[in-house]
């Protein structure tokens, strides 16, 4: 069991998961320097994250061309996107600390109220779901949005039917994995 955190100047071995952030969001560091922070953080996890949020049975929005939604991009020609509705409301995440300053950092569970889930599909197959709702946490024993929209993006990364991939602070087009190519 590993885990690595890699961010600029910090690394480090904590368990489970795999971790990478990537630096997106400048601000300013503990000597007044300008730095990047991470605000995509990657998460790669071997068994997968459990897909209950996902109500198979009630499709919202039926499959549409991704093409045809947002991007004239020809890779994603085939794509089809479906709408879900959200069968389990709250979904447990990792969450990465990082401080620059000294050079640490930590992994914490997470959660997330789910508002909506997408599903993108290429020759039959799901390889990504989109999450989208607000950060939430367990505050005198009632559950508090401590942040505003946030959206995830799950991956099948293998082709396994695990989703063992997850893009925190995600709003990019879902990345087609080698496998369906």
């Amino acid at each position: 069991m590993k885990t690595k955190v890699y961010c600029a100047v910090a690394l480090a071995v904590l368990g489970i998961l795999h971790v990478h952030a990537q630096g997106t969001q400048q601000d300013h560091g503990c000597d007044g320097q300008a730095r990047w922070s991470p605000n995509l953080v990657i998460v790669t996890r071997d068994e997968g994250w459990r897909d209950d949020f996902v109500d198979r049975k009630r499709v919202l929005v039926k499959e549409t061309p991704l093409t045809s939604l947002i991007t004239s991009r020809p890779e994603y020609s085939e794509v089809l996107e479906l709408e879900f509705a959200v069968a389990q409301k709250r979904f447990k995440y990792q969450e990465v600390m990082v401080d620059p300053c000294k050079r640490t950092s930590s992994i914490k569970d997470a959660y997330m109220d789910i508002r909506d889930v997408y599903a993108f599909k290429l020759h039959g197959r799901v390889f990504a779901y989109q999450i989208v709702g607000a950060q939430v946490e367990l505050i005198d024993g009632e559950w508090l949005p401590c942040m505003c929209s946030i959206s995830m993006m799950l991956y099948d990364s293998k082709g396994n039917g695990k989703l063992d991939e997850l893009h925190v602070n995600s709003s990019e087009l879902p990345s087609i994995p080698p496998w369906l190519k």
